[in-house]
């Protein structure tokens, strides 16, 4: 048996709304389809199978009116068939023409975006990965320094914070706290996520969040802790990876190092000293 369908049916298959159906069958786009004893009607596979044909002539670009003449053409028989064949080949060259007016759009369209791409390349292609690194040997015991730092909401050892705190009244070794550091009794506040803690391995590890205090992005920094066996001492790494600008590499990689760490560490160091 020859399956039917209802015209919502047709709707979900075609994309067409039911407005559109009955509208193309009224217009007599389509052949009057058969009704079922309700009245409603019933698409049988030839009628999908013109429908298909008429939305591909739709989508390239023929007119309704042409569409009309095509089908008017059809309905009288095999005589009209040459003349059929010259409305679709007229039809067809419209559409080849279409087709190559497209492409010298294109053409333009990817010479402009090669343009860009060579004078004005966008930052995140500009910018280059970076790492810095800085070490130093305390005279205390990994334990003794891990325990003045392991806080991550205090950094009050740092001479250059004046205040610093967890935001929301979390855990200092919870991850995802956000530790906020007043700089120097100024307005300025560095604010940074803690991304991992380690009591057992003597480190964490952080990230910058906005406002950005520097002019690089994806900073993710590790502050560790390593005993050293012989002397009974620390070995303390601080180390980050960052996103920069190639011809500021050399400026941050040394930044860091020197200008930062070094001196928060230093800062650690006299705190020793002083107790």
């Amino acid at each position: 048996m020859e399956e039917v369908l209802t015209i919502q049916e047709v709707a979900a298959r075609t994309g067409l709304s039911v407005h559109a159906l009955r509208y193309y069958e009224l217009e007599g786009l389509l052949n009057p389809i058969d009704r079922a004893t309700s009245g409603h009607r019933r698409y049988k596979a030839d009628d999908l199978s013109w429908l298909a044909f008429l939305l591909r002539l739709r989508a390239t670009g023929m007119s309704i009116q042409h569409m009309r003449t095509y089908i008017d053409l059809r309905r009288r028989g095999d005589a009209t068939a040459c003349e059929r064949l010259t409305l679709l080949e007229s039809h067809q060259q419209q559409v080849r023409k279409h087709i190559r007016e497209l492409e010298s759009h294109l053409t333009v369209i990817e010479k402009k975006m090669s343009f860009l791409g060579k004078n004005n390349v966008p930052a995140r292609r500009r910018t280059t990965m970076a790492k810095a690194y800085y070490s130093t040997i305390f005279e205390q015991t990994a334990d003794q320094v891990w325990a003045a730092i392991r806080d991550f909401g205090n950094y009050t050892w740092a001479e250059n914070v004046s205040e610093s705190y967890i935001e929301e009244g979390k855990s200092g070794d919870t991850v995802g706290a956000i530790r906020s550091a007043r700089i120097n009794n100024t307005d300025v506040y560095h604010r940074q996520r803690l991304l991992a803690h380690s009591d057992l391995d003597r480190f964490y590890t952080y990230e910058f969040c906005e406002p950005f205090p520097y002019p690089v992005r994806n900073c993710v920094v590790t502050l560790r802790v390593t005993p050293i066996t012989d002397g009974n001492r620390a070995f303390v790494e601080w180390s980050g990876t960052f996103d920069c600008e190639a011809s500021e590499y050399d400026h941050w990689t040394t930044y860091f190092p020197h200008e930062v760490w070094a001196k928060l560490l230093g800062s650690l160091k006299r705190s020793f000293s002083r107790a």
